[in-house]
């Protein structure tokens, strides 16, 4: 399995160089364990995708996990785990398109 907390940033973007540079943004506070900053940075990439694309899901699903952390961090378990609930839900949803694979497992293992 791979892990995205074991690359540097500079790797990170060589690896998933399709991804707009908003998404690594979000993914470097993400990982740096800023989850309402990264949300907010993902949210707008999120209002700026067109609308019914699996991008926008993706999207969606990530700045619900990242708020799930961030209710975590902050021991609101209900909300966490409520926000973790849908985010699961999006990321199953796009469980037949491998461009998301790698985030899904990755970001699912609780």
């Amino acid at each position: 399995m791979h892990s995205l907390y074991s690359q540097p940033m500079t790797q990170l973007e060589t690896s998933f160089p399709l991804w707009p540079s908003l998404f690594i943004d979000g993914l470097t506070l993400y990982m740096d364990g800023h989850f309402f900053e990264a949300h907010e940075v993902w949210e707008t990439l999120w209002l700026t995708t067109p609308d019914a694309t699996s991008d926008k899901l993706f999207y969606q699903a990530c700045i619900q996990l990242a708020v799930s952390r961030h209710h975590q961090q902050k021991g609101n378990k209900t909300g966490a785990n409520n926000l973790w609930a849908k985010a699961v839900t999006k990321f199953e949803a796009l469980s037949d398109l491998p461009r998301f694979d790698f985030f899904k497992d990755e970001w699912l293992t609780r």
